[in-house]
């Protein structure tokens, strides 16, 4: 009987085209074997699973090796800590697969995440796929939560142009963990990896993979729990998103001005992401941000001045830029918040 099943398991692992399941993992040792037993839980079974610790200083290291020894899947590698962006592309260098997707290790995926993301890409002739997802809590308690971007009911395939168009409208969600792609968009030249150094990665990559794709389907399966905890940017790290976020702008402003999307999503979006930039440096006066870091987001809004057309900037936003060049931005940010709180 066990025979029987085991040739039954290898004959559907035959038939399933190689998936890299790339594991990011750093002081999470508290979480980690929840997201490794959904992981060797898949319905999903020709999976390698790439395991990178990234420097922990607590036993996530122990605890990979420990899943490691129980399943030939599992690859681990130990590098000292880089972050984020390099443990990814750590996975991707090492990669073999057909298809790719990025587990977070404090997240939880349901048993059926690889398989809705490949099934639909493969049902539908995409290069890339997207889920729907749930957020949890540290103590894995669902919670409350609506975004557009996460409220689709109805499987939809865009171009890639729409994709793109979608995401940076933050229409489409930029999580890496929210896809599976082709691994061949990471790898075409020029190759494609996570920026190091940066947070807030996905919202720099996930759109340029969206511009390689020929297809992308997105899937109203809610297949993945995202685990929301105490010190993450969206808490109490967002001073530290302050530069990202006017580097990530100031990125997809030149990809618009370099013809990544039509005319009129360039100007459209091109004033949003301006604003965006003027906001940010309004941010880094309120995070008490160094001055190098100042002078490098004006030196962005310069830049940005020559890519963006500024009849589509908004009133409001070139008065702010207006105040930063007369070096009167520091008073106005001091009034804004005073305005915020009531004071």
């Amino acid at each position: 009987m066990r025979m029987r099943e085991a040739q039954r398991d290898a004959d559907a692992v035959a038939d399933e085209r190689p998936v890299s399941v790339i594991i990011p993992v750093c002081d999470v040792e508290r979480f980690l074997p929840a997201c490794l037993d959904a992981v060797l839980a898949q319905t999903y079974r020709n999976l390698e699973i790439i395991v990178v610790d990234d420097g922990s200083a607590d036993r996530s290291g122990a605890i990979c090796d420990r899943y490691a020894a129980h399943d030939p899947r599992i690859g681990v590698i130990h590098q000292r800590n880089r972050g984020l962006s390099a443990a990814r592309n750590t996975g991707l260098d090492l990669a073999h697969g057909d298809y790719v997707c990025f587990i977070d290790a404090d997240d939880v995926p349901d048993a059926d995440y690889v398989a809705t993301l490949i099934h639909g890409m493969e049902r539908h002739g995409c290069d890339m796929a997207a889920i729907r997802y749930r957020r949890i809590d540290e103590q894995g308690e669902e919670f409350a939560f609506d975004t557009p971007h996460n409220r689709y009911a109805h499987v939809e395939v865009l171009d890639g142009r729409d994709a793109v168009r979608q995401i940076l409208a933050v229409t489409m969600e930029s999580f890496a963990w929210a896809y599976a792609y082709r691994r061949e968009l990471f790898e075409t030249e020029p190759r494609i990896r996570f920026p190091e150094g940066r947070i807030m990665e996905d919202v720099a990559t996930t759109y340029r993979l969206a511009g390689r794709a020929g297809r992308l389907v997105k899937l109203p399966d809610v297949v993945h729990s995202y685990r929301m905890r105490r010190g993450s940017i969206m808490d109490t790290q967002w001073r530290r998103a302050v530069l990202p976020t006017a580097l990530n702008a100031i990125e997809i402003l030149r990809f618009l001005a370099a013809g990544g999307l039509g005319e009129a999503d360039a100007r459209g979006l091109g004033a949003t992401y301006h604003g965006m930039l003027v906001s940010a440096y309004y941010a880094a006066l309120r995070a008490g941000s160094d001055r190098a870091t100042l002078s490098r987001i004006r030196g962005f809004i310069r830049e940005a001045d020559a890519l963006v057309d500024r009849s589509t900037v908004g009133f409001g936003t070139l008065c702010r830029q207006t105040l930063i060049r007369l070096h009167l931005a520091p008073v106005a940010s001091r009034i804004e918040q005073r305005i915020r709180w009531g004071q």
